[in-house]
């Protein structure tokens, strides 16, 4: 004959209570890594869109489009790798807060102007928005570190082509806001959600 057992020990409840709390808590982990990703796509995606949109020459859209990359990497060539995890977060959140800030506010500011002067803001605005791509190299070497090494390839195999599918769906997203916005207020924008993070990551986590 079957019997039901109903526990009723308060530990057990507040166990569980936990559990769907670290569920919830990792989820929106989870949300925030696809916030983040879309963000960055955005402003690559909105680029040429500004550039049709306000008459400008394809030589503009050019520079502007090897701006970032090249800006990027000439900071990630000085941007520290050493140094103890929570020193190397603050650094990546510090270059985003500052750098992803100012380009976030000349983007902003672009359409205030005169042609000309737009695109000069443009240039600049990329030009900072450039500086952030650095800020992946503390981040991600902080978090290689806390990988193991049998399953750090593995998840480098996964995370890379699962980023660059969101890096899509992040252009497509922006596209269509930018259907009812400016490209450049659609890029200021996009910079919000990881200044405000990095902002969160400077008061959260202790300094070196």
């Amino acid at each position: 004959m079957a019997s039901s057992v109903t526990v009723t020990d308060p530990v057990f409840s507040r166990l569980r209570t936990y559990n769907w709390a670290m569920g919830a808590l990792h989820a929106a982990q989870a949300v925030l890594v696809l916030v983040l990703a879309f963000s960055d796509a955005a402003v690559n995606a909105m680029l040429p869109v500004f550039v049709r949109t306000n008459g400008y020459s394809e030589l503009l859209l050019s520079a502007l489009v090897i701006t970032a990359p090249m800006v990027g990497a000439v900071s990630g060539s000085v941007v520290p790798r050493e140094g103890a995890n929570h020193y190397l977060l603050r650094i990546s959140a510090l270059l985003t807060l500052t750098a992803g800030g100012g380009a976030a506010v000349l983007f902003a500011l672009i359409g205030l102007g005169s042609a000309w002067q737009g695109a000069v803001i443009a240039g600049v605005a990329i030009t900072a928005y450039g500086v952030t791509i650095a800020a992946d190299i503390p981040t991600m070497t902080a978090a290689m570190r806390s990988v193991d090494d049998d399953l750090r390839a593995s998840l480098v195999a996964v995370v890379q082509p699962a980023l660059m599918g969101i890096q899509a769906v992040g252009a497509l997203m922006a596209g269509a806001i930018a259907l009812m916005l400016p490209a450049s207020v659609t890029m200021a924008l996009s910079l919000v959600p990881p200044v405000g993070y990095s902002a969160w990551v400077l008061m959260r986590t202790k300094r070196s």
